[in-house]
């Protein structure tokens, strides 16, 4: 009998729990009210593009004049402050910050951004929510509770290096009085990262413009006459300090040749988070000689960086040279000459070849440096 009871009020508590939970599920289902995370589903998520310096659109979600594609990332806030999305961007030089505020849609509530710092030219393109300029981009959808959602969007002013700070502002105005209310919901900074236009590198070359010496020197052959020796007639190898100019050509034929989207900030220099594709980093770059005449001999033409401060070098060398003023048919070591002559056709000329080699970052070599000296 005591057996048979304890069963009973074991089934009955068994019930009792699967009814709770499936109230409980139920009301929890019934519960769930759509809000500012559903606005961003259903009208950006699928225009949404994920890159290493933050969510670029692809489309404009129905919003006329939104700024879309690469040179413009987006960032959505709910009325309270709260990122709808990921976490707030690295920074990049000359991109525009559109910022998104979706809140539900009361007469008597107004929301703005300000920003505080990050510039390039002083020129404003920040609105607040004062300012007539904004962007205005509001819907009202009718969600199952009935409640509306609308947004406020403003772009921030770009910025070339400095951080980016703005202040979420939330307006409200009495309906009694007409007097209105400020209050700061959130205070955030984009923080700007590496952004570089070019680099001091170290190369080793092999050129193609040899710079013979000529000699006069007694005749193997004849007694007393004198002949023309030429040495040094081989390539040579030049160790060089060379400058690098973060332009990529490939990037401006991405953009303006194949009408692809190519953020600005590309076109002017490197991003240490979002950095150009192997095709992209082909740069141009110059030098000077370390190891000869250095203003003598100048190097000009391509850096293609293979590896992180690493790169082959593809281009010219143009440089002073020896030359020895002759008819075509004059054979060095052979042909007499005299003192005079040898004086009247030895000469300097400048002179250009095809010239190839590797060079390294001098950040690298610094840094090898001064490990190895540790």
């Amino acid at each position: 009998m005591v057996r048979f009871e304890y069963n009973l009020k074991h089934n009955h508590m068994k019930k009792l729990i699967l009814l709770l939970l499936c109230l409980g599920a139920s009301r929890l289902c019934m519960a769930q009210t759509p809000g500012a995370q559903t606005f961003y589903n259903d009208h950006y998520l699928k225009f949404i593009k994920a890159t290493g310096y933050g969510d670029i659109l692809t489309g404009n979600a129905g919003v006329v004049n939104l700024p879309i594609g690469s040179d413009n990332v987006h960032i959505f806030f709910d009325e309270y402050g709260n990122l709808i999305t990921r976490n707030l961007p690295n920074g990049v030089p000359w991109i525009n910050y559109i910022i998104h505020i979706i809140h539900s849609d009361a007469n008597y509530e107004t929301y703005g951004i300000v920003q505080t710092s990050g510039s390039i030219t002083g020129q404003i393109v920040i609105n607040n929510s004062s300012a007539s300029a904004n962007i205005q981009a509001k819907f009202l959808k009718s969600v199952p509770t009935g409640a509306d959602y609308s947004e406020t969007i403003s772009q921030l002013n770009p910025s070339d290096k400095n951080d980016i700070s703005f202040q979420l502002i939330k307006t409200v105005v009495d309906p009694k009085t007409n007097n209105a209310t400020k209050a700061t919901i959130g205070t955030y900074t984009i923080t700007m990262t590496g952004y570089f236009n070019a680099s001091i590198d170290v190369g080793i070359l092999n050129s193609k413009l040899h710079n013979p010496t000529y000699s006069l020197v007694n005749s193997p052959t004849t007694a007393g006459a004198m002949v023309v020796k030429s040495s040094n007639n081989d390539d040579r190898v030049m160790t060089t300090i060379m400058g690098t100019i973060y332009f990529s050509p490939f990037s401006y034929f991405e953009k303006y040749i194949l009408k692809q989207d190519i953020p600005k900030f590309k076109l002017k220099g490197r991003s240490s988070i979002a950095d150009h594709s192997l095709i992209e980093r082909i740069y141009p770059t110059f030098g000077l000689s370390i190891n000869e005449n250095t203003f003598q001999n100048i190097f000009y033409g391509f850096n293609w960086e293979i590896i992180r401060g690493g790169s082959l070098f593809l281009g010219w060398h143009t440089g002073k040279i020896n030359v020895y003023n002759s008819a075509s048919n004059f054979k060095f070591g052979e042909i007499a000459v005299t003192t005079d002559q040898f004086n009247l056709n030895t000469d300097t000329k400048w002179s250009t070849k095809f010239a190839v080699g590797a060079t390294i970052d001098l950040k690298v070599v610094l840094g090898l440096l001064s490990t190895s000296v540790k």
